[in-house]
This record gives C-alpha cells, structure tokens and sequence, in this order.
C-alpha cells in the first residue's frame, strides 16, 4: 500500500510538472503568433504610409481637414497633387482611421468618394516627425488583446514627399 502510494504521488509530481511545461509552451506560442501579427500589420500601415507619402506633399495648416473626418487635429494630413481633399491619419481611441479619397481595386485614389475608414485597431500610440520636410518619419505602437505590444519606426530616409517645382 505504502509503494502504491509512493508511485502515485511521485506520478501525480511528473504530471504536474509536464503540465506547467506545456501550459508554458502554449503561452509562449501565443505571445509569439500575436508579435507575428503586429509585425504584419506593422508592413502592411508602413507599405500604406510611405506609397501615400512619396505621391503627396505635407499640409501643416490647421484648416487642412477635410470636412468629413471625425477630428479636428490629425496626426498626418497630406495633400495629392491633383485631388481636392486630402488624406488624414488620426487616432481616436485605439483605432488608426484613415480619413481622404477612396482607393480602388488597382490601388490608385479616386476623388470621390471620401472616405473615413478605420485601418488599424490596438494603436497605442501614432506620431509623425516632419521636421525634415523632405523625409518624414512616424511611429507606431500596437497592442494585441492578450497584452503584447510591438512598436516600429519608419526610417527617414525610406519615405519622401514629392518635390514640387513652381515657376
């Protein structure tokens, strides 16, 4: 009985120990696919910013909001040469919106209609350096729903406005 009891206890210890590995393991991986995700959708708003970035010039002006985005202080407001409204970043919550002319199947702008979409949710923080107007930087932090966070900086010299001439 006492042996019985012995192999028992010492098999309950194994399990027990066996169990915190793979309860770890599963964490571990989880917190990995998340990063995996925030990465990925890090690429795609990076891919997104620097193509309308390089085909658009700076607007620091106030007044540059398009009247039917939902703020009146934008993170990144960009003028299209040849497009009436301009296209604005902004924050509100968590939530990176998208405010400015539509994009079509083929990825080109289309004048109208504007659109206010949101682009990207767990956004804990968006801000855009333009001091060196010819090649903006911005960064972006996320945070997925179990908690990990990724954060990204564009590089300076990856993103440049479109020179303009004016005779």
């Amino acid at each position: 009985m006492v042996e019985l009891l012995l192999v028992c206890s010492l098999g309950l210890l194994c399990l027990g120990a066996i169990l915190t590995v793979v309860i770890s393991y599963v964490h571990s991986r989880e917190s990995l696919e998340a990063m995996m995700r925030l990465q990925d959708q890090w690429g795609r708003l990076q891919f997104l910013l620097d193509r309308e970035i390089q085909e658009s010039t700076p607007v620091t002006a106030a007044s540059s909001i398009n009247g039917s985005c939902g703020t009146s202080s934008p993170t990144l407001a960009l003028e299209v040469p040849g497009m009436a409204d301009r296209i604005v970043y902004y924050r509100s919550g968590t939530t990176l919106r998208r405010c400015g002319p539509s994009i079509d199947a083929n990825g080109n702008l289309v004048a109208s209609p504007v659109s206010d979409l949101p682009l990207l949710e767990g956004v804990t923080s968006f801000s855009v350096d333009t001091s060196d107007s010819e090649r903006p930087s911005y960064s972006v932090s996320l945070q997925a729903s179990n908690g990990v966070t990724y954060s990204n900086q564009s590089q300076p010299s990856g993103t440049n406005f479109r020179s303009r001439v004016i005779n």
